[in-house]
Parts: structure tokens; sequence; C-alpha cells
């Protein structure tokens, strides 16, 4: 989960879909936290089976915003379906 300063353009659901768009991203989910005259505090919680922080950092960047800290992090394995049973697949 990611604490982002960011303006108020783009939206969420704006900067949500062109994260969702980076390669290896298959979730995102944003909350609006607080809202000023100029800015917005966000969280936003990224998830997928490639996930790389500096090509998000840039993106929100791009976007004008700033990431103030990592707030959560959560490790697993993936499972993949193999002809109806599961495997587990290290990261």
């Amino acid at each position: 989960m990611l604490d982002i300063l960011k303006p108020h353009k783009p939206s969420i659901l704006e900067l949500g879909a062109m994260l969702g768009k980076l390669k290896g991203i298959e979730n995102v989910s944003i909350i609006l936290e607080e809202v000023d005259a100029e800015t917005e505090t966000i969280r936003a919680t990224v998830e997928g089976s490639d996930v790389h922080y500096d090509k998000i950092v840039e993106a929100i960047r791009r976007n004008g915003g700033v990431v103030h800290s990592i707030d959560e992090v959560a490790v697993g394995k993936m499972k993949e379906k193999v002809h109806g049973s599961s495997v587990t697949k290290s990261p």
C-alpha cells in the first residue's frame, strides 16, 4: 500500500486505470484519504504477478504525484492450475 500525494488531476479513476496498464499489475485499488485546495492524499494498493516499484513510482511522478511512503507489503506465492491441480509457483 502506497501513501501518495497528487494533484486533483488526474482523478483517482484515471490514475488507477493508468497504473493497471503497467506490465505485471493485475489489480489496483485507490482510497481517497484527504483533499485540500490543490492536492489529494490517496492510498493505492497495487497487486500483480510481477510488480516493479520503480515503474509505479515513475508513472506516479509523470502524473504530478509523489510517493510519501510504503505503508504495507504482502508477499505470497502464486498458484498455477495445471490440468485441474494446483502447482505452487515461486516468484
